[in-house]
């Protein structure tokens, strides 16, 4: 059995899904961590009300954030939906390559909410990059692969042209097969979509909420690594595998687990100072606004912290321009005696 729908967004904000055919919809929920869609909730509620099969997703901006704190965003926007629609992972920004961040993210979801999310992405994409380890990780795939930008009607697919490559995946569960898919009722362009299962294979990836899911949040926690570039003589701190795979390629070293991260909380937001090279990490809002002003770029959240606990200390050392932060009492003191500056406690972990 096959079912065709449709996924909407701010896009379609004026769309009435009740003059529409579509046995499934899919709702843009949340971008990065930072945009909700205005649209969702209105767009999800219809949906519900009119007994279609349901489905939201998150937009993934791993060119700017961790995985860890899109995850926590996007949950906090959408738990009033869990266990009630689909949960899909929408992988088509900048930083398309870094299949780990998907990963992470399709892991942490599925830790946090026991729901398995499943990833969407383009032929192309699927063709450029190794995704075996998502594949092997057993999430379902979602494949867009459009044969041109003709429209087509009424999900005619007569004109469709051949299914996507999906690389490293043995299957997919839908085709995102036209962008300009016009419907009886709706005057402009629709994502349309051909799930290959029944309404039941639908409502089972609707999964069961994972018990005791709050104590799970609380108790988690996350590595921050700490890299040090020897020609830059700068310290740079992730939570991101892929991120420092990649640097450690580019003669970065690596120099350990810095500490343990709280896997929510506080923001800590990275900056990155183009004119000296040097990163920079903090957790105060108004810091943060000053040196935005300063001429550092926000790169977005780097790790999240705790209002007490173990104290995280700043560094800095005018010479090499290098702020180095450390949860090693014994590592400040030696620091201040090869010429760095202490700036106090960051904040804590």
């Amino acid at each position: 059995m096959e079912l065709n729908g449709i996924d909407v967004s701010g896009y379609q904000s004026d769309i009435d899904l009740s003059k529409v055919a579509a046995d499934f919809v899919i709702v843009k929920a949340t971008e990065g961590i930072s945009y909700v869609s205005p649209s969702c909730d209105r767009q999800y509620q219809q949906a519900k009300k009119l007994g279609k099969l349901l489905g939201v997703y998150h937009f993934a901006r791993p060119e700017y954030n961790s995985a860890y704190s899109e995850v926590e965003f996007f949950v906090k926007n959408i738990k009033g939906y869990l266990g009630q629609c689909a949960i899909f992972l929408d992988w088509e920004s900048a930083g398309m390559w870094n299949v780990s961040w998907a990963l992470q993210w399709l892991q942490y979801f599925k830790q946090k909410t026991g729901i398995t999310p499943v990833f969407y992405t383009y032929q192309s994409v699927l063709q450029s990059y190794d995704w075996s380890p998502v594949a092997k990780a057993g999430f379902k795939l979602w494949a867009a692969k459009y044969r041109d930008y003709g429209i087509d009607r009424n999900y005619d697919m007569s004109l469709a042209g051949s299914k996507p490559q999906i690389g490293a995946f043995s299957s997919m569960i839908m085709w995102q097969w036209t962008s300009v898919g016009r419907l009886d009722g709706y005057g402009d362009n629709l994502d349309c979509d051909r799930f290959y299962g029944s309404a039941d294979d639908w409502r089972a990836l609707y999964g069961k909420i994972a018990p005791a899911q709050k104590t799970q949040t609380k108790t988690a926690t996350t590595p921050v690594y700490r890299l040090y570039n020897p020609t830059s003589q700068d310290h740079f701190y992730t939570i991101d595998p892929g991120e420092k795979t990649q640097l450690v390629g580019t003669g970065w070293r690596y120099e350990g687990i810095a500490w343990m991260s709280p896997s929510s909380g506080t923001s800590v937001a990275r900056f990155f100072n183009p004119k000296t090279g040097d990163h920079m990490y903090t957790a105060s809002e108004a810091e943060q606004n000053n040196i935005v002003r300063s001429g550092w770029n926000r790169e977005g959240t780097a790790f999240f912290a705790k209002t007490s606990g173990t104290p995280v200390f700043r560094l800095y050392k005018s010479k090499t321009c290098d702020h180095l932060f450390t949860a090693s009492a014994q590592e400040k003191q030696s620091a201040l005696l090869i010429g760095y500056k202490d700036e106090g406690t960051a904040f804590y972990v």
